[in-house]
């Protein structure tokens, strides 16, 4: 251990000699569906640490302080993404091509995030600092501290390898053919000749991931590789927040994966919901009570306005609701939406529209779930066994895998969101209504998990990587 190491404080004891609360810090992307999920793994965790959140905005700081855990905010700039203009836009200095190219060169943003991060471990003195892959680089400017520090990922999608010819996290088809991925290293002439900024700038990057390794002083242990969504490292343990089970096979699961269940907190505090909604739900229940079922459509925060394939695939499920007996719709999306359809539709009294609602509680009494493939209202839809219609609206990102794996594992179907017909949605809402072997497979599957990832595992892992050498983390 080199001096400056062993001249750090004893963070684990008090001024008086007295032992502490150890205290782990996340570092989540800054996406509302990357934070829910590690408050499960924060639950397994408080009772040996005081637990941290380090956001970027008052939203993601709510649900932190909602759920019982302390937020601080953090920098919103991260390094090795592209983000050097909105960084000079900030610090009030020119943003032309050759000033954003001359900040890629220099390593502005590391050494920025590397004042910003040191300053958040002075202040928290973490024991464990749990990175979200999606902030992945934080792992270049947190590394000297890794004596004193442990480091580890977390993934909140399921495993964005790719292996063998299984498809990736975000292709909805099995591949036929899988082309090597190349990148090329040099300068290419016709590329400089045909747009020479474009060329410029894409070495300049390649250079800049190259210094970043040497600046953070990364070890051959520790090598940097590419994913197809990310950069990651050699021998860091990941906590992949799903159950292995959800994968098209067990062998994606890599040596310092740790999947940890569905890792859903059912006494979670949601934040941001329709005040309508409290008024609402009696007169729902009660209509359920009588025999009534419950179609529940959310497609989470994608669509932030009005968008018209949105306002044409709810028209169309308006009208394949209106030919269905004894159910409900209740339908979460935003208020521009809300009061597009409002004007445009008469609203039958089995419709409810609410911009946000507490999506646990209504799962518990939901008969079909209309999604957009998010991997956390899946899993919440597993854990309640509701089985689901999942419409992908997002083709770059986990939302096709992750439909592709609803109706593999006989979880529930799929479509195509911007060309399903009101017959089409009918049919399936039919289905997934009165075919038992749908609820009957999501109990098997959920048993499944359990049995897989009980409380007493999750806790024996967890305390096993925060301690444990790299050879000893991959055998856990």
């Amino acid at each position: 251990m080199s001096t400056a190491c062993q001249q750090q404080p004893d963070w684990t004891v008090s001024v008086d000699g007295q032992p502490t609360k150890k205290r782990v810090l996340f570092i989540p992307a800054s996406i509302r569906s990357h934070v829910i999920p590690t408050l499960y793994v924060a639950d397994q965790l408080v009772s040996e640490y005081d637990v941290y959140y380090a956001v970027t905005n008052q939203v993601l700081a709510d649900i932190v302080t909602e759920n019982g855990y302390t937020p601080v905010m953090n920098d919103q700039f991260r390094v090795a993404v592209g983000m050097e203009h909105q960084f000079l836009v900030t610090k009030r200095r020119k943003t032309g091509f050759w000033q954003v190219l001359r900040s890629v060169y220099c390593n502005d943003l590391f050494y920025h995030r590397k004042q910003v991060l040191d300053e958040l471990v002075t202040q928290i003195k973490p024991d464990v600092v749990i990175i979200d892959i999606f902030s992945s680089t934080d792992f270049l400017a947190l590394y000297h501290h890794r004596a004193r520090v442990k480091l580890l990922f977390c993934n909140p999608m399921l495993s964005t390898y790719r292996i063998g010819n299984l498809p990736i996290v975000s292709e909805s088809v099995w591949p036929t053919i899988i082309a090597p991925e190349t990148k090329p290293q040099t300068v290419n002439l016709k590329r400089l000749l045909r747009n020479p900024r474009a060329e410029l700038y894409t070495n300049a990057t390649r250079y800049q991931w190259r210094s970043l390794q040497q600046l953070a002083g990364l070890s051959s242990e520790h090598r940097a590789f590419d994913t197809p969504f990310t950069r990651l490292f050699e021998n860091v343990p990941e906590l992949v927040l799903a159950p292995l089970e959800f994968e098209l096979l067990p062998k994606v699961r890599q040596p310092h994966q740790h999947y940890l269940g569905l890792c859903i907190r059912e006494g979670r505090a949601d934040t941001e919901l329709d005040a309508h909604f409290a008024q609402q739900w009696p007169v729902i229940m009660t209509r359920k009570q009588t025999g009534e079922r419950i179609i529940y459509c959310s497609f989470g925060t994608f669509y932030q306005g009005p968008d018209r394939t949105l306002l044409t695939f709810i028209e169309n499920l308006l009208d394949a609701v209106g030919q269905l007996d004894k159910v409900q719709l209740i339908c979460s999306v935003n208020q521009l939406v809300i009061e597009t359809v409002k004007a445009w539709h008469y609203q039958p009294d089995c419709v409810h529209f609410f911009n946000r609602v507490p999506q646990l509680q209504v799962l518990q009494q939901t008969d079909v779930f209309i999604t957009h493939g998010g991997l956390g209202s899946i899993k919440e839809s597993i854990y309640y066994g509701v089985p689901m219609m999942v419409y992908p609206l997002d083709a770059h990102y986990d939302q096709p895998g992750n439909a592709l794996k609803v109706e593999h594992h006989g979880l529930g179907l799929r479509g195509v969101f911007h060309s399903e017909r009101v017959a089409d949605l009918k049919s399936k809402l039919n289905r997934l209504i009165n075919d038992m072997s749908f609820k009957i497979r999501l109990q098997q599957f959920k048993d499944e998990t359990e049995v897989s990832r009980t409380r007493q595992m999750m806790d024996q892992t967890l305390l096993h990587l925060f301690t444990a050498t790299r050879h000893e983390a991959e055998s856990c």
